[in-house]
């Protein structure tokens, strides 16, 4: 793979290990329904202008794709060049996913002081990282 793929990115990502699904990262949360395409209110993770303006683009997440068990070869270790962009506005799991990568061989962390939803919050800074990354 590294003589195909030289860089890899992951955004606001859970990389899963093999036999794993989302749910076991967030085994509190309640998968048992689609998710809330934006949530509303106090606890959401956007501003009030983009969940306006991102509101009636958005639909709900099918709930199997976070509860699905993931066959996860480990091939994407093999790319030489790891990013992982976490957002730090808003209590979600991606931080904890985060840690995991921070200082190991290959990887770069980079965090934004924003909500989930980094292309609408932050476009100019992810795309320079992005950039940066390639």
């Amino acid at each position: 793979m590294p003589e195909r793929i030289r860089s890899i990115v992951y955004v606001e990502a859970f990389i899963p290990e093999d036999g794993m699904s989302f749910t076991d990262y967030d085994p509190e949360g309640d998968y048992s329904a689609p998710m809330t395409p934006v949530p509303k209110g106090p606890g959401g993770h956007m501003r009030e202008e983009d969940e306006l303006w991102a509101a009636p683009k958005a639909t709900p997440q099918p709930s199997g794709t976070l509860r699905q068990k993931l066959k996860v070869t480990g091939a994407y270790q093999r790319v030489p060049k790891k990013t992982f962009i976490v957002a730090t506005g808003w209590d979600g799991p991606f931080g904890q996913m985060s840690e995991k990568y921070r200082g190991a061989s290959g990887w770069a962390v980079h965090e934004l002081a924003c909500g989930h939803d980094i292309p609408i919050d932050m476009p100019d800074e992810l795309t320079a990282l992005l950039i940066e990354a390639a």
